[in-house]
């Protein structure tokens, strides 16, 4: 029997809710070339049936008491066995892309001895949120690798020579091997540097275990008290749960639509295109500012019926220069950008002294009439 090319790793204890949902992503991936070696570590009956349910000649199931802690010792036993050049991470509970295996592929085959590509946060009510690290940006690496553990291990794949014969997750530690590995391998092969993918393809589940939200991720907290005020997060990456269901099984039939991968990777660009707008916004001064959160589904159709068109052109001169019709401007952007269409009360355009104000305010030249010959 020939060798696949992929040994990926999934380990389990008491997700028969949702594995399921983990196996079949793995059985999607466009690299078929693998062994998925599903560890049981202490498992239940309902998890054990759940994996059983699957009838795919690359599942390898192995049913083993529980081991301490996470079961590092368990996956290493597996990991014994394993036959792949490279070895990819999974967790019973996150959901690949279906090209995840080709990405880190295409790092590993190109000389690297770890590979990683980028996830998606989900929330406990399903809310998808792109986790802004890119381990490409020389300071984020950094911070990878002497601070924080920040990317899920299915994010990652690496040369399983690179290790030699011995285990390859440290046993004597209660959680976090997964980032001590990667550090080991970075560390012990400088000229193999890191491989990184820009494409999201592994979406990461608040864990259970934790029974919160954010799953005590302070990132992911952040990103979602930004989705909880704003009116602009794109629908598909908010999809609707009903009690009866899980946030994986929403998730996994809306990635199997027709162009759901690819349509979940453009909404999520907007959301990184959007944050950063506004971090631009929020470095200018007031008169350059676009607060966009002004936009909202009333919007309205017809100028105020106080708009005052002299007052809106004197007190934005930039509109008057560009020649813009004032009630067009007010409603294509004015509105949304809160700009004045009315002197302070009881100021108007030929009040003594306010033109001369508005002119120091704005650094607006006093207009000038031609000499006569």
């Amino acid at each position: 029997m020939t060798d696949p090319l992929f040994s990926v790793l999934l380990p389990t204890h008491n997700r028969p809710d949702v594995i399921s949902h983990a196996i079949a992503s793995v059985l999607r991936q466009s690299e078929t070339s693998f062994e998925l070696l599903i560890v049981g570590d202490g498992a239940t009956k309902e998890t054990a049936q759940a994996v059983k349910a699957f009838s795919d000649p690359r599942i390898i199931w192995l049913d083993m008491p529980k081991s301490k802690g996470f079961g590092y010792a368990n996956r290493n036993r597996a990991l014994s066995t394993a036959r792949g050049k490279y070895v990819a991470f999974m967790t019973d509970d996150d959901i690949l892309f279906t090209d995840h295996l080709l990405q880190l592929r295409a790092r590993l085959d190109a000389g690297s001895v770890l590979a990683c590509t980028r996830a998606i946060w989900v929330s406990s009510d399903a809310v998808a949120a792109p986790f802004p690290i890119n381990l490409q940006m020389p300071d984020e690496l950094h911070h990878f690798l002497h601070h924080a553990n920040v990317l899920p291990s299915s994010c990652f794949g690496y040369l399983r020579e690179a290790l030699g014969r011995g285990p390859h997750l440290q046993e004597d530690v209660e959680c976090a091997a997964d980032w001590l590995l990667w550090k080991k391998l970075l560390t012990e092969h400088p000229m193999k540097p890191l491989g990184t993918s820009d494409q999201f393809t592994v979406m990461h589940f608040a864990a259970k275990r934790r029974a919160r939200r954010d799953s005590g991720m302070p990132d992911l907290k952040a990103l979602l008290e930004i989705f909880d005020n704003s009116d602009w997060w794109p629908s598909v990456l908010r999809p609707t749960v009903t009690e009866d269901q899980t946030e994986q099984a929403v998730w996994a039939a809306q990635l199997c639509q027709d162009n759901g991968e690819q349509t979940v990777r453009m909404a999520l660009r907007r959301v990184i295109d959007r944050l950063a707008w506004e971090r631009v916004q929020a470095g200018l001064g007031p008169l350059g500012r676009v607060n966009l959160h002004r936009f909202s589904a009333a919007r309205a159709t017809e100028p105020p019926v106080d708009f005052d068109d002299d007052a809106y052109l004197t007190l934005n001169p930039d509109v008057a220069r560009a020649g813009i019709d004032p009630r067009k401007h007010w409603l294509n952007w004015g509105q949304f950008e809160g700009r004045r269409y009315q002197f302070p009360t009881g100021a108007g355009s030929s009040r003594p002294g306010w033109s001369g104000r508005l002119r120091r305010v704005f650094r607006w030249p006093r207009s000038r009439k031609k000499r006569s010959v």
